[in-house]
């Protein structure tokens, strides 16, 4: 009893390592997939990471700092004259605040304290301390932060257009996963009609090699129909081949199923191309661009935000640095302990100001010829980036829905080629029954007929994949199918 337990236990186990491992493949698994951020769309996020992270690393040059140092300086060196005596040895401390504004500012504090004495003992234990205040100001270049909030401007807008990217190509992506799905399908029905055809000529082989014992036949017309069979089984095993591509493509853009079988999950062929038909129609009556079906006018928007940024950094690149300078201090001089330092500080402090303004400039045209070259870059990219998109927008919706027209017309021609194809094996199948015509034309009609079938189904699966393309730039289209 033991061992019917253990090998049921066994079994069951075997049944669901096997089930488990199996994939349904449908446009909804693939939806769901597509959310556990597969490596392509991991991409996407890291690329808006990167954008997030040159904002956060511009943004730490206008934090709050902190800065303290310490110094200590001893020396043997001997006054080479008596009224310049050797500081030795010397003590350095001082804590600095420091913050810059996006306007142009900056502002810093300095907490400080120099001990030092002389080597011939003149002075002993000497204590300079004190406190600063510093402003700085940008009176020309970066007058009011002009450059500076420029750049932030940009970078806050590469953040956005980085998002939106993301979200176009994610769908972008899906679309492309869909296409391998679609093209699963047709290898599926292409499949049942290449097995039945392979069939039917096995069939036909064992029928011609019983007329052959019976001496009804030759050996000729056995040996073609073994040609027939071959050929229809290389039929089967090139589109097992092509199967198999498909899902190593499909494994490659989602590695969460890589280790796992996948198997078609049912699916409704005619559905789908009803729903291509309804929305091939609809847009069909569309005549000028649909925005509201895209998001890359959104992306434009952006660009062109980006793009006068960068032309008033541009502008003011070759403008002359002029920073101005106040700073006030309050300094103590005392000997002894540096408590006593500190005590009487109050008592002993004197004030001081001290401002200054410094100008830097580029002599020469050098700044100039820099500044002409950036503002031809920028703007050819933008040119560039808006002609691209703007007849990305207009081809795509104008020409693949004439192409749609076109297979569908192509399609609707197929399937009265099919019709009348069948009608037309009916009766030469009922004529080579009859002895009335050849082996060869009963075969060349089969195949017209297995052409035909599989003409029909490339064609719509091209279709599909045509819509899918338009998909790509209009990732937001009002139809069944692309929701």
């Amino acid at each position: 009893m033991m061992n019917y337990l253990i090998t049921f236990t066994v079994l069951l186990s075997t049944t669901l390592a096997n089930a488990q491992s199996v994939f349904l493949l449908s446009e909804q698994r693939l939806a769901e997939l597509v959310k556990n951020n597969p490596p392509s769309v991991e991409d996407l996020k890291i690329a808006v990471l990167g954008v997030q992270k040159t904002h956060a690393q511009f943004n730490e040059g206008f934090a709050h700092r902190l800065t303290a140092g310490y110094n200590y300086t001893k020396s043997n060196e001997e006054s080479l004259m008596a009224f310049k005596p050797v500081m030795t040895p010397v003590e350095n401390m001082n804590l600095v605040y420091s913050k810059n504004f996006k306007n142009g500012m900056g502002v810093s504090t300095t907490l400080y304290t120099n001990k030092s004495s002389t080597a011939n003992g003149a002075l002993t234990d000497g204590i300079t301390s004190g406190v600063s205040a510093r402003l700085t100001i940008d009176l020309h270049k970066n007058l009011w932060g002009k450059i500076t909030k420029s750049n932030d401007a940009i970078l806050d807008l590469s953040h956005k257009k980085a998002e939106l990217q993301k979200l176009i190509q994610t769908k972008v992506f899906l679309t492309s996963l869909r296409k391998i799905y679609w093209a699963l399908v047709a290898n599926s029905e292409s499949l049942k009609i290449t097995t039945h055809l392979h069939k039917t000529a096995q069939d036909q082989l064992k029928d011609a090699k019983k007329r052959l014992k019976s001496r009804v036949t030759d050996i000729g017309e056995v040996a073609r129909y073994q040609s027939q069979v071959a050929a229809r089984k290389a039929s089967l095993l090139y589109l097992n081949y092509q199967k198999e591509l498909l899902v190593q493509q499909l494994k490659t853009l989602l590695p969460e199923i890589a280790v796992r079988k996948v198997v078609l999950a049912p699916y409704q062929m005619d559905k789908i191309v009803t729903q291509v038909l309804s929305c091939t129609k609809k847009l069909s009556s569309i005549y000028s661009v649909p925005l509201n079906f895209t998001s890359f006018d959104e992306l434009l928007g952006l660009s062109k935000q980006i793009f006068n940024k960068e032309k008033k950094i541009t502008n003011r690149y070759n403008k002359a640095d002029v920073k101005f300078f106040i700073e006030a201090k309050e300094q103590a001089i005392k000997t002894g302990a540096y408590s006593d330092a500190v005590s009487d500080f109050w008592d002993d402090k004197k004030e001081g100001v001290a401002f200054g303004l410094t100008v830097d400039f580029s002599l020469g045209g050098a700044q100039a010829k820099t500044k002409s070259l950036q503002d031809e870059i920028e703007k050819r990219r933008y040119i560039r980036e808006q002609e691209d998109t703007l007849g990305k927008m207009s081809t795509y919706h104008s020409q693949i829905i004439k192409s749609i027209m076109i297979l569908n017309s192509v399609v609707e021609q197929l399937q009265k080629n099919s019709s009348y194809l069948e009608k037309s094996l009916q009766e030469v199948k009922r004529k080579y029954d009859q002895a009335r015509i050849s082996y060869r034309d009963f075969i060349n009609e089969q195949n017209l007929l297995l052409e035909s079938n599989l003409n029909e189904i490339k064609t719509k699966l091209e279709i599909i994949n045509t819509l899918f393309d338009y998909f790509s730039v209009f990732t937001e289209t009002d139809c069944e199918i692309n929701k």
